[in-house]
């Protein structure tokens, strides 16, 4: 037998056996990230909204949005504020904190702030994303904020 003739025995003996390999054991081939462990999990434990800074027509909020993590890693979190017009129903300002991956295990606040209209009543929502889903422990609290003092 020459050597070429060995080399291809050799290349097929490996090709066959990387077949019955991955036939024989499938999960041999999973991404090493994934676990038997549950999803973790988000829950907005509690809110708070506090006058910032005032300037002339508007008052900047600030919000403090109190998050529970429980669990395996959630990946790319962010928290979206909200002020909704009482009276109108519109979007006043919105914006979006980015958080990135939560691995820790218990509370930690995440601080936004909206600017408003001094006049007017406004509800203040806040939302948690998970890879840009609503995440399940979420919900929308509210906080009522009535008209600031002058």
């Amino acid at each position: 037998m020459d050597t070429r003739t060995a080399l291809l025995a050799a290349a097929a003996a490996l090709l066959v056996a990387g077949a019955v390999g991955t036939v024989a054991a499938p999960d041999a081939l999973t991404d090493p990230r994934e676990t038997n462990e549950p999803p973790g999990r988000i829950d907005i434990v509690g809110a708070t909204v506090a006058p910032g800074e005032v300037r002339g027509e508007t008052a900047a909020l600030r919000l403090g949005t109190d998050l529970r993590h429980r669990g395996s890693t959630v990946e790319n979190v962010t928290v979206r504020h909200r002020a909704i017009g009482s009276e109108s129903g519109l979007l006043v300002d919105e914006t979006t904190v980015d958080i990135g991956d939560i691995d820790f295990e218990g509370e930690r606040i995440v601080n936004g702030t909206i600017t408003v209209e001094r006049e007017g009543g406004y509800r203040i929502e806040t939302v948690v994303f998970a890879d840009g889903e609503r995440t399940r422990g979420s919900g929308s609290p509210r906080a009522p904020f009535g008209r600031p003092s002058r």
